[in-house]
């Protein structure tokens, strides 16, 4: 896996079992008591997001997304002026008194749009990740990437992404973004290296889930072209 600098926090009393119960499979039980304690943990997660957040005083946190598709831009810019409110959605469902409001202003989505990255397979976009992460590491202070962005998956946008955002209704799936393994073409791994990722869920789900897991292959969703936290 990636450097382990890159996600510090793992909590020592959680376990893989009590993580495994917060990915999109099915909680045990049914009805109230299910939804119970399916709100219990993602309570308890937004809890150890916003300790960390503010104890390690990370000024942003998020993920890096690179743009793939390059061949309509005014489907970019619808994207982009419609992702914004459904990921604003997911943190507005967070558990009544989570807190998230405390570091609501810190999540930072970073876009990376280089034409040179047009139609670049997951393995390009994982190395791209690496290769700005080495390239502004070695900057000056204040231009260094924020640890809270250094994460052990990054985000691809490629079409699909995109009109998964554009043509959202109550019978579509979940619009999606697409994580990428950072180690992706670089190590061996147990698993494609990408899957779908709800926009809602990015920050209050997935990025919790990343710093939990023991490793990334654990969050992949149970059908191959399944969303995870939709």
């Amino acid at each position: 896996m990636a450097d382990d600098r890159m996600l510090p926090y793992l909590p020592p009393e959680r376990t893989q079992e009590m993580y495994e119960n917060q990915t999109d499979a099915a909680p045990s039980g049914t009805g109230k008591a299910a939804e119970d304690r399916t709100s219990s943990i993602v309570l308890e997660n937004v809890e150890s997001l916003i300790s960390l957040v503010e104890e390690e005083d990370w000024p942003d946190f998020g993920f890096l997304m690179f743009r793939t598709y390059y061949s309509d831009e005014p489907l970019w810019e619808r994207f982009l002026a419609r992702y914004e409110a459904i990921l604003d959605e997911g943190i507005d469902a967070a558990p009544a008194g989570s807190g998230i409001e405390r570091i609501r202003d810190r999540v930072f989505l970073k876009f990376v749009s280089e034409e040179s990255m047009a139609g670049e397979p997951p393995a390009r976009v994982a190395y791209a990740y690496r290769l700005c992460t080495e390239e502004m590491d070695d900057d000056a202070e204040e231009d260094k990437l924020e640890p809270g962005l250094h994460t052990r998956m990054c985000f691809m946008v490629d079409e699909e992404c995109m009109h998964s955002v554009l043509d959202a209704n109550p019978g579509a799936p979940a619009p999606f973004m697409k994580a990428v393994d950072v180690a992706l073409g670089e190590q061996r791994l147990s698993y494609s290296g990408t899957f779908k990722v709800a926009i809602a869920s990015l920050i209050t789900k997935f990025y919790p889930a990343l710093l939990d897991c023991h490793d990334t292959s654990d969050l992949v969703p149970l059908t191959e072209d399944g969303i995870w936290g939709a």
